[in-house]
């Protein structure tokens, strides 16, 4: 009797022990975008080209959501969703705004375009409370970008900077594509830089040279020659 006591035991212990498993995997289960409680208005807009202003479509968003934190006080978690919106066939996006899931009320959204074959986007930042009251429109106008080839003398560095005009957001970042030797002397090195722009020009600095250009059509190529 007494084993059979213990055997019952030691099932009801295991009964017991996989419902609390159970239990406490459904509550540290991550809620769902589709599940949460939203503002009555929407982020929303168009993303078209700079140059050709021609809408750009497939562009997924993905959102992170948190808290704004004050002084020290340290940087409360971000809940991030994948896949909340999507550009249609006229560049059209609409996103909904979550109040806040099972364990935190959300103050501060920041939305992700998913960078696309010729652009690449930065993320923006809104305060959640406008939501409530009015709906808050975002164009996003992308720009394509170029190359620069610079040929200059292997003991000779180059800088690129950006002169005029403010700093476009989404813009690329001049990027250093690598450089290659062309003889024992030479090297030539590639950058990728945004398309001219209205009240925008670039700057190579080299070897005591400063020289200013524009790359003029998105994937043209700019070639400059820096002599020692």
């Amino acid at each position: 009797m007494k084993n059979k006591f213990s055997k019952l035991s030691a099932i009801a212990i295991m009964v017991v022990a996989l419902l609390s498993i159970g239990f406490f995997s459904a509550c540290d289960e991550k809620e769902d975008y589709e599940d949460l409680d939203f503002y009555p208005y929407a982020l929303h807009g168009y993303i078209t080209d700079y140059h050709t202003g021609e809408p750009l479509a497939n562009v997924t968003f993905d959102l992170s959501c948190g808290q704004y934190f004050v002084g020290m006080q340290a940087q409360t978690k971000r809940y991030y969703y994948e896949g909340v919106a999507k550009t249609d066939s006229r560049g059209y996006y609409k996103i909904r705004i979550p109040k806040g899931n099972k364990d935190m009320d959300f103050s501060v959204v920041f939305p992700h375009p998913q960078n696309i074959s010729g652009y690449n986007f930065e993320g923006g930042e809104f305060d959640c409370k406008q939501f409530a009251t009015t709906a808050v429109r975002a164009d996003i106008t992308a720009i394509s970008y170029g190359y620069l080839k610079v040929i200059m003398p292997k003991d000779c560095s180059a800088n690129l900077s950006q002169a005029g005009g403010d700093y476009y957001t989404p813009i690329f970042i001049n990027q250093n594509l690598g450089c290659y030797n062309i003889d024992t002397s030479k090297i030539e090195c590639w950058y990728k830089v945004p398309v001219a722009r209205e009240g925008i020009h670039y700057i190579l600095y080299g070897n005591a040279n400063v020289i200013m250009f524009n790359v003029e059509q998105p994937r043209d190529t700019v070639i400059i020659n820096i002599e020692q």
